[in-house]
């Protein structure tokens, strides 16, 4: 149960708007959400730095 709701979470983030994501973290005030927002956005980022830098034409 908690691997289906683990991968479900994983599949929402995905959706989620980078900039709406900086904007909860700019405007939480509770620690614990501020947390959900900066993880949500860390995975969010490194993902799509992931698939430009899996690109064949990337160059490092």
């Amino acid at each position: 149960m908690a691997e289906k709701d683990i991968n479900k979470l994983i599949e929402d983030a995905q959706r989620l708007d980078p900039s709406a994501l900086m904007a909860g973290i700019e405007n939480e005030k509770d620690p614990t959400k501020k947390a959900i927002y900066v993880a949500a956005y860390d995975y969010v980022i490194g993902q799509r730095q992931k698939k430009i830098i899996d690109q064949k034409e990337f160059v490092r």
